[in-house]
């Protein structure tokens, strides 16, 4: 039900004030009692939410080629892309221009899903409308599995135990900040998994084929040279 089916105008009813408004001369009540554990709550919460809005980003901080962390946004995909938040006052719009070749027509539909963690780049700031433009770097399932797949490759080349993995999509070269990040925010079997690769790697190194074999060769060489240095017995 709502608020006009319980009350009607002229209808006198208790209210308590859970938030006095200073700055705009309003009072927040309820008719529900309020206790102070509810007023420390409810402060804590606006507190909180004030907070979050200071430190959104505001759409003239933003520089083309930085790169963002951001969530595909609830709304619907339009026909042309999805709009992205990436913690500014406003979403960003990823179009799909600005997405792999490889996903062009409806493929990429399918690959944005909602609420999807994905990293960016600014291609566009337009400061009189207060809107910008994205281009996207890759998915973090993208990107968590390409930072597998590389050092399942290292591991192979330094071990000759794995066979070599080839990509599964087209390799996006990663920034420090964008490899940071898919190290933080990848799932805890994909850490471990890292983890345990690179562990490996750096813990048993291998002797390349060169140095064994001049090490080989250099034995021989002292071999030869022992015996040619023999010196003859003198005959009597």
């Amino acid at each position: 039900s709502s608020v006009v089916d319980v009350l009607q105008s002229n209808d006198r009813i208790d209210v308590y004030v859970r938030r006095v408004l200073s700055s705009n001369g309003r009072l927040r009540v309820s008719m529900n009692p309020v206790t102070p554990e509810k007023v420390e709550a409810d402060l804590e919460y606006f507190a909180k939410k004030r907070r979050l809005r200071a430190e959104m980003l505001k759409v003239s901080d933003l520089q083309v080629g930085q790169e963002l962390v951001g969530k595909v946004c609830d709304a619907p995909p339009k026909s042309f892309g999805v709009l992205v938040n990436v913690g500014a006052k406003r979403n960003g719009l990823l179009h799909v221009n600005f997405m792999p070749k490889a996903w062009w027509g409806e493929r990429w539909k399918s690959e944005l899903a909602r609420n999807e963690t994905i990293f960016v780049k600014v291609q566009s700031v337009n400061l009189e409308t207060k809107t910008f433009a994205l281009e996207l770097v890759g998915t973090l399932k993208m990107l968590e599995q390409q930072l597998l797949e590389d050092t399942r490759n290292k591991a192979s080349v330094s071990f000759n135990a794995l066979k070599r993995v080839s990509p599964t999509s087209e390799p996006v070269t990663m920034s420090a900040f964008v490899e940071r990040k898919v190290r933080e925010l990848m799932s805890e079997e994909a850490k471990a998994e890292l983890e345990e690769l690179e562990k490996g790697i750096s813990s048993e190194p291998i002797p390349n084929a060169p140095t064994a074999l001049v090490k080989e060769t250099s034995q021989v060489v002292e071999q030869i040279s022992d015996v040619t240095n023999v010196q003859p017995e003198p005959r009597m």
